[in-house]
């Protein structure tokens, strides 16, 4: 069979819709080597993938953590940019060396994308964000004087590495410049559905929308009261515990009739939270998946990955993204109708309680929400999912060799 390389950064937001195509694969008998940092070796590991460690870099696990709950995006591109110096000739030798059929790059792997520029192969991009270029959801995003600061201390970690692989690489050799993100194969796998994905003219008939891979199963025991009316899940993800917002909803939502399960994230320890409300119940996490088939209304930062799952069980989302990426995703599901969002954060503001309180009840009440995020169930489910992602890079390859079926 093949043997297929694939280059992804250390986010989990990037490695977790990747893996059970990667799994797929290796079920089907290709071969498949798995590029990332050590951290990630038992995750890709468990799919029967060979896993080979990248040199050591700035883009740590760690690392990209910190950046991402800072919010500050350009702050990624710089440490990608700076990585990409040592990763380059990494990569180059690797593609020398295995011979590869196929190369999937992640859709910020510069290093990767580069070194199959002037290593040609076949080769695929994994998508896991939304393309912000060219969409009506990118226009107004917020600028406020507080992330003029953010950005601009960044500036020197990106363009001075940009030219450095400008002068060392040649500038034919680096991805395109607008939109530089996402990096694009010959074929490009998005991990989402073309009903939810915003309109923009640069998604052309390269790219596949295979939705996202929902693992399937239910809790042993529920996780809310049986006799709660309503049924409530709180999550900010495993990076963006904040108290103020969980103080917040304790005030907001301590006398409301609903019961909350509320997820405080990998940073906050649930005991640590003082006076929780008796409506409250609270986790450090939880199977997300497994709580979302329970609740009737999901509040959530907007990750890719909590849109997808709740959309997936047709949950309407009260959305409170902490950054510009999850705000463009939160304004897509409001572009779908099936949400509410708070964007004050992204401004530097605090939510409303009584607002917060208003917006949840509306989405309670009014069906128009559940009927719009069933609309995009359907949507998503009726995508190929892993198998259809697998199913587009067997017949890239078979193209590159020559095949016609």
């Amino acid at each position: 069979m093949s043997r297929i390389l694939i280059f992804e950064p250390p986010a989990y937001g990037h490695v977790n819709p990747s893996l059970p195509v990667v799994q797929e694969l290796v079920r089907r008998g290709h071969e498949v080597i798995y590029y990332n940092h050590e951290g990630f070796r038992e995750l890709v590991e468990a799919t029967g993938a060979t896993f080979r460690a990248y040199p050591d870099t700035d883009m740590t696990p760690q690392y990209v953590n910190h950046i991402l709950k800072e919010g500050n995006l350009a702050a990624v591109t710089s440490t990608i940019m700076r990585s990409s110096k040592v990763l380059i000739p990494f990569t180059l030798e690797e593609l020398e060396r295995e011979k590869a059929d196929l190369v999937i790059i992640d859709a910020i792997a510069v290093w990767a994308r580069i070194a199959v520029n002037m290593r040609p192969h076949p080769c695929v991009s994994f998508i896991s964000f939304f393309f912000m270029y060219g969409t009506e959801e990118e226009k107004g995003l917020p600028v406020a004087l507080k992330h003029i600061p953010m950005w601009l201390s960044q500036v020197p970690g990106i363009f001075i590495p940009f030219f450095q692989l400008w002068w060392t690489y040649g500038y034919r050799n680096l991805p395109d410049f607008v939109p530089f993100f996402p990096l694009r194969g010959e074929h490009n796998i998005f991990f989402t559905s073309k009903e939810l994905h915003p309109h923009t003219p640069e998604i052309d008939d390269t790219y596949r929308f295979v939705g996202p891979s929902i693992p399937k199963g239910t809790a042993d025991a529920p996780f809310f009261p049986e006799e709660a009316p309503h049924k409530i899940y709180i999550s900010l993800g495993t990076i963006h515990g904040r108290r103020d917002f969980f103080q917040l909803c304790f005030e907001t939502f301590a006398d409301h009739p609903g019961h909350f399960i509320l997820s405080t994230g990998s940073e906050i320890d649930p005991e640590t939270v003082p006076d929780i409300p008796d409506n409250f119940s609270l986790f450090s996490s939880v199977p997300q998946v497994q709580v979302l088939q329970e609740c009737d209304v999901f509040i959530t930062h907007g990750g890719m990955n909590s849109i997808h799952e709740s959309l997936y069980y047709g949950i309407p989302l009260l959305l409170v993204p902490q950054q510009f990426e999850q705000l463009f995703g939160a304004r897509a599901v409001v572009s779908k109708g099936a949400g509410i969002l708070h964007d004050e954060y992204t401004h530097f503001k605090v939510p409303n309680g009584a607002q917060l309180r208003k917006d949840l009840d509306t989405l309670l009440r009014d069906d128009q929400y559940r009927e719009k995020a069933a609309v995009m169930q359907e949507a998503l489910r009726k995508t190929g999912g892993f198998s259809e992602g697998a199913d587009v890079i067997e017949r890239h390859i078979r193209e590159s060799q020559g095949e016609t079926s």
